[in-house]
């Protein structure tokens, strides 16, 4: 283990373990001088030799503390380049985690302890699946329902009988992508759509809400999902609305709805 003191590179391992033959010899040489130097005998020996040992003592407390303070100094050796190279790695690892909608998934379900978010290809299976009447689409601009997945859940549905109610602004660009929509479908007479005033949108501004069969339902029967309008969310995530609000928004499209007959 190399780390950097001072301006040399310093090897553990290496310099600790020359600098205590060294310091040993030197500490045995001196031992043994002072010893005939002084003719030691007796407790005057005794004491030599416990001279002795307290330098070996000492010489290997300092090799200790040399290795303890070399890997202190290792850990603090960290350049800033070297933190942000470890931060970037780090933060590579959670972007590519949280770029799969499985780990996405994962991950806040762990930590809530519920499922209430679901992908758009599960949305769309219990579209296919469950939907008997109607589809009440709320979306500003309709973005995502030109997307190959979603047209044909759309097709699928129309074919067995099932209605698409869109509820859009008065917008031409908007009202163009649903004529675009219905003609893909074989200008189906199941595609349908009307306005809400503008001011709606500005409580709803970037959600496409879906509605499904609500005529009828109570907050615990309907079942309605919101896309969530974050630039962060893979593969465009829905929430499961409750209850409550997704009647509460569809008390507020009733009366235009009846006004532009698509309800009696």
């Amino acid at each position: 283990m190399t780390v950097k003191a001072g301006g040399r590179g310093l090897n553990i391992f290496k310099d600790t373990t020359v600098t205590s033959v060294v310091i040993g010899a030197a500490a045995t040489f001196f031992s043994l001088l002072i010893a005939v130097g002084i003719r030691a005998v007796g407790y005057r020996l005794t004491l030599v030799g416990l001279g002795f040992s307290l330098c070996v003592i000492a010489v290997d407390v300092w090799i200790l503390a040399r290795i303890v303070g070399g890997r202190i100094a290792e850990r603090l050796e960290m350049t800033d380049e070297h933190f942000v190279a470890r931060l970037t790695e780090a933060e590579s690892r959670l972007v590519e985690r949280f770029n799969h909608t499985d780990g996405f998934l994962q991950t806040l379900q762990g930590v809530t302890g519920t499922a209430f978010l679901k992908t758009q290809a599960e949305v769309m299976a219990y579209e296919r699946d469950n939907v008997q009447k109607e589809v009440w689409i709320v979306s500003q601009r309709l973005d995502d329902e030109f997307k190959a997945e979603i047209r044909e859940v759309i097709v699928f549905n129309l074919e067995r009988g099932v209605r698409y109610i869109y509820i859009i602004p008065k917008d031409s660009v908007v009202v163009e992508r649903v004529r675009q929509i219905k003609q893909a479908c074989g200008n189906h007479a199941g595609v349908v759509w009307f306005h809400m005033p503008g001011d709606f949108f500005d409580l709803v501004p970037r959600h496409d809400i879906s509605i499904y069969d609500p005529l009828g339902k109570t907050s615990d029967q309907i079942v309605a999902y919101m896309n969530l309008p974050a630039r962060s969310a893979p593969n465009n995530l829905f929430v499961i609305l409750e209850g409550d609000y997704a009647i509460g928004i569809l008390n507020k499209l009733i009366p235009p709805a009846r006004r532009a007959r698509i309800i009696n």
